[in-house]
């Protein structure tokens, strides 16, 4: 599972060496505070590599 972190934590996170403290950054993230929405089917091809392919499907044209 990927870790999603706080703006304000992440510089804990990049310099930060003891796995203990790095443990206290590992809490779930707030999930009111993300969004989902689909994406284009090609952004599993890794033949495709566009900045586009997290675009909204409805922001498309």
């Amino acid at each position: 599972m990927p870790v999603i972190l706080d703006l304000q934590t992440i510089p804990n996170w990049l310099h930060e060496t003891s796995a203990a403290r790095l443990k206290t950054l590992l809490v779930p993230f707030e999930a009111d505070r993300m969004v989902a929405y689909p994406v284009s089917r090609q952004v599993n091809s890794p033949a495709v590599d566009s900045p586009e392919l997290i675009l909204p499907e409805s922001q498309k044209e």
